[in-house]
């Protein structure tokens, strides 16, 4: 990687690492030139990008085999893989490698046996 990309990389995770309520416009402005690359956030206008990159949070799972999320759990968060690869792996429908800058929510693509109950709404 050359030195342009590693400061580059370098300031993306110095944002990242702040409380959001610590970040500055600045911080923002980085981290909205960072996302406007990943798959994930594509679809996204700006100001919805804005919004998330000004509340979301940084979190780093070092250990592979780690369980970030079980079946079945009720999510409060959207999670995007910015480096590395995430397995999902569902009972009875098997699974699907994600890979960077893939949404949890929509990476596997895999269709809900019909044995298993709809999704609860609040």
């Amino acid at each position: 990687m050359s030195e342009a990309g590693l400061s580059v990389r370098d300031a993306v995770r110095e944002c990242l690492e702040k409380d959001p309520t610590d970040r500055t416009s600045e911080d923002v402005d980085v981290l909205l030139e960072f996302t406007q690359h990943l798959k994930a956030f594509t679809n996204m206008t700006l100001s919805v990008r804005r919004a998330l990159v000004a509340t979301m949070v940084f979190a780093v799972v070092e250990k592979a085999g780690t369980v970030v999320m079980t079946q079945g759990e009720e999510l409060d968060s959207w999670s995007v893989i910015i480096n590395g690869h995430v397995e999902v792996s569902m009972s009875q429908v098997g699974g699907k490698t994600c890979e960077r800058s893939t949404r949890f929510v929509n990476c596997s693509n895999l269709s809900r046996p019909s044995s298993l109950p709809p999704p609860q709404k609040k």
